[in-house]
């Protein structure tokens, strides 16, 4: 075999030589690959289990989003109670504390109060009026205990809002059964609130209230008022604050509903996004046609001038 045949047969066989070389690199590369590969239904079961929030949690978040927002939902939550504190405390000051004569029996067709019992009838009697059965009524205790029947109201308010945000939070597993009752605590504060507001209005508007209160006074002044309220019961105090209530419960009404609307109107004009960027786009596209139209005319007149130049020639 001379040389070149030599050389030949070596070239043929290292190709066969370093195969099996590179098979056993592979295999060494292949494990240590397949272990730096993590498993995925290892890193599927280590996640952590996703809570759809509670949606308190979410008006919360909306609140105090930026810093603006939640200086705003300090400032009108820190507003909001105080207000409340000072409404169930005015409540309390004139069911317990009250300026006026402990008493203002009425009696029906007599246009007077009497600080008692035997007070009033007399006056019914000299009027010639017939005390019917239920007479004589206390109007200053009714006005009393119509202020007492508010404090009570706000002030479980008060408690059950107080106590419903820590208890949601300590006990996180049981706020399916804290909602309802709460919803069913404060649908009961609701009704309890309207059942006040319309016999408290009945109480402080009839007849009965109105010459309490002093409504059927002729001589108003300030000395005359108070003689007046001391020697037969007139419920002046009272009868004011109550109407100064229910004026405030009316006109707090008015600009609750109004501001409802207003957020559903804004609701409304604000739209879908998509929705109002579909239609920009679908408004472009008249006005693009309609600019592309003299376009392609005055190129379609060009090139007709150029075809009637050119056969002219």
């Amino acid at each position: 075999m001379t040389e070149t045949d030599q050389l030949v047969t070596a070239q043929n066989d290292a190709p066969a030589t370093d195969a099996p070389v590179a098979d056993a690199a592979a295999d060494a590369a292949a494990p240590a690959t397949d272990a730096a590969a993590p498993d995925a239904n290892t890193t599927k079961t280590a996640e952590p289990v996703k809570v759809d929030p509670d949606y308190v949690d979410e008006l919360i978040a909306k609140a105090i989003a930026t810093d603006n927002k939640k200086k705003i939902a300090i400032g009108v939550t820190f507003t909001v109670g105080l207000l409340y504190t000072w409404w169930t405390y005015a409540q309390f000051s004139r069911g317990y504390s009250s300026n006026d004569p402990a008493n203002a029996f009425y009696i029906e067709g007599v246009d007077r109060p009497g600080l008692t019992k035997e007070a009033v009838t007399a006056l019914a009697t000299e009027a010639n009026v017939t005390v019917k059965a239920g007479y004589p009524v206390d109007m200053g205790h009714l006005f009393r205990s119509w202020f007492k029947w508010g404090f009570w109201g706000s002030f479980l308010n008060i408690v059950l809002m107080a106590a419903f945000f820590p208890l949601r939070r300590t006990f996180p597993s049981q706020r399916s059964k804290m909602k309802m009752a709460y919803m069913g605590s404060y649908a009961a504060l609701a009704l309890n609130a309207v059942i006040w507001f319309i016999l408290g209005f009945f109480w402080r508007y009839s007849r009965a209230g109105r010459i309490a209160a002093g409504d059927k006074i002729t001589d108003r002044s300030t000395v005359n008022m108070n003689a007046q309220s001391l020697a037969d019961g007139y419920q002046l105090k009272s009868g004011s604050a109550m109407s100064s209530f229910f004026w405030t419960i009316l006109i707090v009404l008015f600009l609750g509903i109004a501001a409802i609307s207003g957020f559903f109107v804004m609701q409304c004009l604000k739209g879908d996004p998509d929705k109002i960027d579909k239609a920009g786009e679908a408004s472009k596209a008249p006005e693009a046609t309609k600019t592309e139209e003299p376009v392609a005319a005055a190129e379609a007149d060009a090139k007709g001038d150029e075809e009637n130049t050119a056969a002219a020639e």
